[in-house]
């Protein structure tokens, strides 16, 4: 252990060494069982000529022609055929800012352009009416009305259907949003957000003419693709679902701009460069990996890019060259291999997570791992589970959902970045040294050590003054079935399995499922989707001179 040798300091420390080690036990690494919470979900793609994006299937149009309304993730719901625009049937915020981006509407615009069918028409105009009927700037039915995030969606919505409605009350909403959404107090300047509000702008100004809320749009998505995609092509957003989220809408606005007759400008050439993140966060069995707001969902097929390989698990795309890669906005991917010697689903994946502290859709996760080998996730992620303001959601975002160190009787530092030492990429291991306050004054260190062999040490040393224990966390995938015998915990699944081998000494080494006081072992696969899940917990009061 010479190699995880930590410099002298004052005080006493506390130390974690820990080894994890994946093994095979079946014939086969695929389960049908392993996959069934992975979700696929439709994404929006901009079609050039035209403003109009979105879900758009036959099926859709019909389903709101009998006032059944689909907001995925979200099940179908019955609504009144005239609405309040009050109604949040399921008590869930996503669900109510869906209902107001009227994007859904979509599907009857196409649904008319395909058939002909006057209906479809009738029913998205007796909509839009309704929705700006009911819905006054001043003491609207519902706070989502004209969210910053709703208008802009529902700016882009009312471009569409004005290429097919001709009306003075279109033109009139049009204006309207245009006028709020050029409004400088109004735009919320960063994140995705600020983006598909300049989009909103963008598409009023080209569906009325107005060549100075062109400029603005213009300006804006420059200013926002500059602030938020590094030169290595990765969001800031530090969420894997929501750096493929921001790159399909920055491909979208590309064809929103070319509808409009623009140029598109040179800052969006780094959007061509995010394709090779989402390689890297692509599991082995090709799922994303679950960090940050991210739910458990196929990889997307990015044509003729390193995605495509990493989606379809070698089976059409360019090869990537590298096992692993360290990106500036905090990721650290590395594997065993892209199938060359074993079926890529057998390979073995390393995540880990450090830099600036939680912002946009984060989570509290600086120098967390995750760990993946023969065809199933093994450490994980707790996953997002909602957007709700509520004790779950701060469960979520907060540490004690992530496989980190935490200080008995202190409150994880949110506001810490974590911050990476030193690394190397050799052939044969991958090593990764971080140092971030786990709480405030108490420094932590992590080192880790990634063998292409498929196993990880794991180092953690804390300048630990209180004299209280230390706790490392390890959250298993649902079905991980675990044991524990003395201090090493060991999962017993048909196939993929993990052991935790506690290498330092340690007081004690407990499991913990299902608990709500305080919230611990869950994992949510899905928005709203909730399993009992286990987590190990390490416990240490040994002190280092």
């Amino acid at each position: 252990m010479s190699a995880f040798t930590t410099n002298t300091r004052p005080g006493p420390y506390s130390c974690l060494i820990t080894a994890l080690a994946i093994f095979l036990t079946t014939a086969s690494a695929c389960s049908d069982a392993r996959d069934s919470h992975l979700k696929s979900v439709p994404l929006e793609s901009g079609a050039v000529g035209s403003q109009c994006d979105g879900i758009s299937t036959r099926a859709v149009a019909n389903d709101l022609m009998a006032n059944n309304y689909l907001l995925p993730p979200h099940p179908i719901v019955e609504l009144p055929p005239d609405l309040t625009w009050a109604e949040d049937p399921i008590g869930d915020p996503n669900w109510e800012f869906q209902l107001h981006s009227l994007r859904y509407l979509v599907a009857l615009i196409n649904a008319w352009r395909d058939t002909g069918d006057q209906q479809y028409l009738d029913r998205t105009d007796f909509i839009l009416q309704d929705w700006l009927s009911d819905n006054p700037r001043a003491n609207p039915p519902s706070e989502y009305s004209w969210d910053d995030h709703s208008t802009a969606q529902r700016a882009k919505m009312l471009a569409c259907a004005a290429e097919e409605i001709d009306a003075p009350w279109i033109d009139e909403a049009l204006q309207l949003h245009g006028e709020m959404l050029a409004d400088k107090a109004f735009y919320v300047e960063e994140g995705n957000h600020a983006f598909n509000q300049a989009q909103g702008l963008l598409v009023v100004g080209c569906a009325l003419g107005n060549i100075h809320w062109v400029d603005l749009a213009l300006t804006r998505m420059v200013d926002v693709i500059t602030k938020s995609v590094g030169p290595q092509g990765v969001t800031n957003e530090q969420a894997v679902g929501y750096q493929l989220y921001n790159y399909v809408i920055y491909r979208e606005a590309i064809g929103r701009l070319s509808a409009c007759g623009l140029e598109i400008p040179s800052e969006f050439d780094r959007v061509e460069l995010m394709p090779e993140f989402l390689a890297h966060a692509t599991l082995p069995n090709g799922n994303y990996v679950m960090l940050g707001d991210t739910g458990a969902r196929r990889a997307r097929k990015i044509e003729g890019t390193i995605a495509e390989y990493a989606a379809t698990r070698g089976k059409r795309g360019p090869k990537p060259e590298t096992n692993a890669a360290i990106y500036d906005a905090g990721f650290v991917f590395a594997r065993t291999g892209w199938g060359e010697e074993v079926p890529i689903e057998d390979e073995v994946f390393l995540s880990v997570r450090f830099g600036p502290s939680r912002m946009f859709h984060g989570h509290v996760d600086g120098g967390s791992l995750t760990m993946y080998g023969y065809g199933s996730p093994l450490v994980v992620d707790a996953g997002k589970f909602t957007y709700a303001k509520n004790e779950w959601r701060d469960y979520f975002l907060s540490a004690s959902a992530h496989n980190v160190v935490l200080v008995a009787g202190m409150t994880p530092d949110e506001g810490a970045d974590t911050d990476l030492i030193a690394s190397t990429i050799a052939d044969d291991y991958v090593f990764i040294f971080l140092e971030r306050e786990a709480a405030p004054g108490i420094k932590w260190q992590r080192r880790v050590l990634f063998s292409m062999n498929g196993y990880i040490v794991v180092d953690d040393r804390l300048a630990n003054t209180t004299g209280g224990s230390v706790y490392q966390l390890w959250h298993l995938v649902h079905d991980a079935d675990p044991v524990i015998i003395g201090t090493t915990t060991t999962t017993r699944r048909a196939s993929g399995n993990l052991a935790i081998l506690q290498l330092g000494p340690v007081d004690s080494v407990v499991l913990v499922t299902a608990a709500e006081t305080p919230i611990q072992g869950w994992l949510s696969y899905d928005y709203l989707e909730l399993l009992p899940s286990p987590t190990v917990i390490a416990a240490s009061s040994e002190r280092e001179p």
